[in-house]
């Protein structure tokens, strides 16, 4: 008589989600049994991180056998961070934002994380960055758009002298 488990004997569960029970399969002379009798003991709680041990107990024709499963509970998604925009207006001269940035950082474990979130501007662009416990990072990257570049020459009109200072 041969246990097999039904599926890998380690598997990964993401945390926050359904464990569906894979179960057994029982060969008495290598022939497969139809819908073997048998026990499960667990306790997993995917809502919580952890390695996780399930135990099949199979009675068969008075004897008892024995296999074990491994279920990890991970966090494999990365936090989501969100911008009440979409892009950040810089006024082109005195390089002061135009748009104020807002921002939440959200993940499915650790919850709220938005005082954790990294801010760096480049020239281009503000990259918002975070990471969670299990070292999902999450990141959201906002072009920077400058507003029109002043024109260097301009017309006066009449034929008053004007004097332009420079600052």
């Amino acid at each position: 008589v041969e246990v097999k488990l039904k599926g890998d004997s380690e598997i990964n569960v993401s945390v926050g989600t359904d464990y569906h029970e894979l179960g057994v399969l029982l060969y008495d002379n290598k022939v497969l049994v139809d819908n073997p009798s048998y026990k499960v003991i667990s306790d997993i709680d995917t809502n919580v991180l952890g390695k996780y041990e399930i135990k099949y107990i199979v009675k068969y024709l008075g004897r008892k056998y024995e296999v074990k499963r491994i279920v990890n509970v991970i966090d494999d998604i990365k936090p989501v961070i969100n911008a009440n925009v979409d892009k950040i207006v810089v006024d082109y001269c005195t390089k002061n934002y135009k748009t104020e940035l807002e921002y939440t950082a959200i993940d499915n474990y650790d919850k709220d994380l938005t005082k954790d979130v990294i801010k760096e501007e480049t020239e281009d662009k503000i990259i918002l960055k975070v990471s969670d416990s299990s070292n999902n990072i999450g990141v959201l990257e906002l072009p920077i758009e400058y507003t029109n570049k002043p024109q260097t020459t301009f017309k006066l009109n009449g034929n008053k002298v004007v004097y332009v200072s420079y600052l």
